[in-house]
């Protein structure tokens, strides 16, 4: 392993046990606000309201994971780096997934734009693709990109939050 990465790394260990208790403890309270609303999840006009759902999920898992791998000992920034890449394939290829069933539908459509969740997609679309972009320069043992986790976490974890506030503010069951 790179020592210079090693100590860049180290620099960042009290954010990333911080990250990792905050994803865990947000983790833990989506769990609980699923659980009060069960019975949205089995409709199916509210199936893009399930996908926002998977999506706070996977963001805190992401998150708790980019945490768990910046405090392994000996992660080198190949490791990293892959990691990170493969975390924002998936989580762009989720985001295109949702956005299709969003349009799909009804909820996003051309006819009635909803500037705000537009808004969202572009801001998740960019946090993401950043959040390959710093495991693509740190594959080109490029450390300085590890500053640049910063902004993508905290964006990652403000888009956990909305999702999981859609979830619970609009997922409204028929009855």
């Amino acid at each position: 392993m790179d020592q210079s990465f090693a100590q860049a790394l180290e620099a960042w260990r009290d954010y990333y046990t911080a990250l990792g208790g905050m994803a865990a403890a947000l983790l833990g309270l989506l769990f609980v606000s699923v659980s009060l609303r069960l019975n949205v999840f089995r409709q199916q006009e509210v199936a893009d309201v399930r996908a926002f759902a998977l999506m706070a999920y996977g963001t805190f898992l992401t998150l708790a994971v980019v945490a768990l791998l910046c405090l392994a000992p000996n992660v080198g920034a190949d490791e990293l780096g892959g990691a990170l890449v493969a975390l924002g394939a998936i989580g762009v290829g989720w985001l295109v997934y949702t956005l299709w069933l969003s349009q799909r539908v009804g909820t996003v459509s051309p006819e009635r734009p909803s500037s705000w969740r537009w808004f969202y997609f572009a801001a998740a679309l960019a946090a993401y693709g950043g959040l390959a972009a710093v495991g693509v320069a740190l594959l080109g043992e490029r450390t300085g990109a590890l500053d640049w986790l910063l902004p993508v976490t905290l964006a990652l974890l403000v888009l956990g939050a909305v999702n999981t506030w859609v979830l619970l503010s609009h997922a409204q069951p028929s009855g």
